[in-house]
């Protein structure tokens, strides 16, 4: 059986290399996984579901759009976001890492769980109230995530 969700969609995987994806629409599922690599997505459009994952080095993204969930999780780097887009979950994590930057939507659209560990978080631990969940964790680093139209 096909696992769920990889039905029509793009595998990435690599060690020791920087994963680069800019200006492309996709219409399944998108997951990047590498170690000791950049993970950069600029001007990018994704259908389904945005996994993506590395250590020992940072995670950028900007203009990223997204119908599903995106789920970013980053150990020994930053997890830095601009002006990402999401229809149903974000799910962002870093471990000694902080995580920055814009979200696309109003703060209110949002229900929110967040915990920074041994950092600072200007984001609520607890929010309810929203369609869409934000679900942010820093272990050994600062979040501050802001909303933007």
């Amino acid at each position: 059986s096909v696992p769920r969700g990889i039905e029509s969609g793009i595998e990435i995987k690599t060690s020791k290399g920087d994963i680069n994806l800019s200006e492309v629409n996709i219409s399944g599922s998108v997951e990047a996984t590498t170690s000791n690599g950049k993970i950069k997505a600029s001007n990018v459009e994704i259908e389904k579901r945005f996994k993506l994952e590395t250590k020992n080095d940072d995670i950028n993204l900007s203009n990223v759009k997204v119908k599903g969930s995106v789920d970013a999780t980053v150990s020994n780097g930053n997890l830095d976001i601009e002006k990402v887009a999401i229809e149903d979950t974000l799910k962002l994590k870093s471990k000694n890492g902080g995580i920055n930057g814009t979200i696309v939507g109003s703060y209110d659209v949002f229900s929110i769980s967040s915990q920074a560990s041994k950092g600072k978080n200007n984001l609520p631990e607890n929010k309810s109230g929203g369609d869409k969940k934000l679900d942010v964790n820093a272990n050994n680093g600062d979040i501050d995530l802001k909303f933007v139209r």
